[in-house]
C-alpha cells in the first residue's frame, strides 16, 4: 500500500525473527513500522518531514521504544527489558535537554 507521491508503502512480512509492517504516509520518507518476532520485535512510526519517527520493539533482547517529535533529530527512547532497559528523552531540535 503506497499513500504519497514517492516512496510511501505498506509492507507486512510474518515470521519468527524478521517479521515487520510498514506504512509510509507522506511525501519523502515518513514511516510506520511494526515486526513481530522474537529477536528484532520493533514496532516504527515516522511523522515528519525528515526524520521523525516512533519506534517500539517488544522482545526479550532488544524491546525499546522511541519517539522522535521534532524537524530533525529529536528523540524519546524507552527500552524495556532485563538487559539494555533504558529511558532518554530529548526535547530540541539540538538535543538541547535529555533526561536520563
Amino acid at each position: 500500500m503506497n499513500i504519497g507521491p514517492e516512496s510511501t508503502e505498506f509492507d507486512m512480512n510474518i515470521g519468527t525473527e524478521n517479521t515487520d509492517f510498514d506504512v509510509n504516509i507522506g511525501p519523502e520518507s515518513n514511516e510506520f513500522g511494526m515486526n513481530i518476532g522474537l529477536e528484532s520485535t520493533g514496532f516504527g512510526t515516522n511523522i515528519g518531514p525528515q526524520g521523525t519517527e516512533f519506534d517500539m520493539n517488544i522482545g526479550p533482547e532488544s524491546t525499546e521504544f522511541d519517539m522522535n517529535i521534532g524537524p530533525e533529530s529529536t528523540e524519546y527512547d524507552i527500552q524495556i527489558g532485563p538487559e539494555s532497559t533504558e529511558y532518554d528523552m530529548n526535547i530540541a531540535q539540538d538535543k538541547a535537554m535529555s533526561l536520563t
